[in-house]
């Protein structure tokens, strides 16, 4: 519609252009009187038909810059930064659009495609995690799911970033202190003098701490000694 528009504007003043040029034209002939004395009233009246064309000129130069520029922007743009290439889609829209109408099972098989289709996608699997231990309350397939990954190798960052995944499941859903503790341990032991290590040994202490405060909690109470009772009268010395 816009576009329509801008051409109705522009062959408008295109058509108003040609009839101050056929007025100029026109006066042009009847400059000069009988005797060949110039008429001033028609110079004044081509100087303003020329004034006129001038201004049209310029309204048809300013909307056809008006209706190029941005698209001459836009294919600039996808020159230099974006190249032969098109804008990729989310590769977890369909799980998204799934998570959005309550079908979590739905989610799952569409971020195991993802994960199936790009296998360095922890984001996938750490969300394959999240459904099962928040939506399905199933932390067991939960930490199964990342125990099986796990078994492939991965870089460092994204084997961290796993396993930290698997620490959470364990300790927060799971409390199991040992298998979390083993896991922290050995990221700590194995990538000493990095921020992982730093990490790592900072939840060992946090871990740590909530076993410390857990057994204090729990600790039993010294049993009260037991008040002696008389013997029966059948267990009397006679």
């Amino acid at each position: 519609m816009r576009v329509f528009v801008r051409i109705v504007i522009i062959a408008a003043l295109v058509w108003l252009a040609m009839v101050l040029f056929m007025g100029v034209h026109e006066l042009e002939k009847h400059t000069m009187d009988a005797d060949g004395n110039p008429i001033q009233e028609n110079e004044v009246k081509v100087m303003y038909y020329f004034g006129g064309i001038t201004l049209v000129v310029i309204s048809i130069g300013v909307v056809v810059a008006l209706s190029l520029i941005p698209a001459i922007g836009d294919r600039v743009g996808a020159f230099f930064y974006n190249p032969n290439e098109q804008i990729e889609a989310n590769p977890h829209a369909d799980a998204l659009a799934c998570m959005a109408q309550g079908d979590y099972g739905g989610a799952i098989k569409d971020y195991f495609k993802a994960y199936d289709k790009n296998p360095l996608d922890t984001h996938a699997i750490s969300e394959i995690a999240h459904i099962y231990c928040d939506k399905l309350e199933d932390d067991v397939a939960a930490s199964a799911t990342l125990e099986e990954v796990l078994k492939k190798e991965w870089p460092d960052e994204d084997s961290v970033f796993l396993r930290n995944r698997l620490v959470d499941i364990y300790w927060n859903y799971q409390k199991d202190a040992i298998r979390s503790r083993e896991i922290l341990i050995d990221i700590a032991e194995n990538m000493p003098e990095t921020k992982y290590a730093a990490n790592a040994q900072h939840r060992l202490l946090e871990i740590d701490r909530a076993l410390s405060s857990e057994e204090f909690a729990h600790a039993p109470q010294a049993a009260p000694q037991a008040t002696p009772q008389e013997p029966e009268e059948s267990d009397r010395e006679i």
